[in-house]
């Protein structure tokens, strides 16, 4: 007789989900994050002045100068250092509370 086990059972339609995610913020471009960032600004950032557009539009050039594919050795050097989880995330709401505005709240 063997022995229950102890391990949890996972659901494997759970685990193909999940491992299969990708992240939604590859899905907008350079242009399309700045963009954002003037909708952010246009339509929440005077009302509710928490986040410095002008570093929020850096923070995203430095995220896509850092994940760009395209760049020389010398390019490489002089890139500033990636951004922190805590930056990535900011942007990520920044572009989901824009996103919400213009589909008017849906």
């Amino acid at each position: 007789m063997s022995s229950p086990s102890i391990t949890p059972h996972r659901d494997d339609h759970h685990h193909q989900r999940s491992s299969s995610t990708i992240d939604p913020l590859w899905g907008i471009n350079r242009e399309e994050a700045i963009r954002l960032c003037h909708v952010y600004e246009e339509e929440m950032g005077i009302m509710y002045p928490v986040i410095d557009i002008e570093t929020a539009i850096n923070q995203v050039n430095a995220l896509y100068n850092h994940l760009s594919p395209l760049t020389s050795s010398t390019e490489l050097a002089t890139k500033e250092d990636p951004l922190s989880d805590d930056d990535i995330n900011i942007l990520k709401l920044v572009f989901a509370c824009a996103l919400t505005a213009e589909a008017n709240g849906n």
